[in-house]
């Protein structure tokens, strides 16, 4: 699991990516927690 950006390989489109860096990175990870815990009280995946 992506939880930081240092985390994406060195041949990872994403780390040079706007939509996955910065600010947007950590907008996303905020959205993907709220995914997550939805899908936690639901007893489901995220997906």
């Amino acid at each position: 699991m992506v939880r930081s950006e240092s985390d994406f390989g060195p041949d990872d489109f994403r780390a040079t990516n706007p939509r996955f860096t910065g600010e947007n990175f950590q907008r996303n990870l905020a959205l993907a927690d709220e995914v997550q815990a939805i899908a936690d009280e639901a007893g489901a995946t995220p997906a």
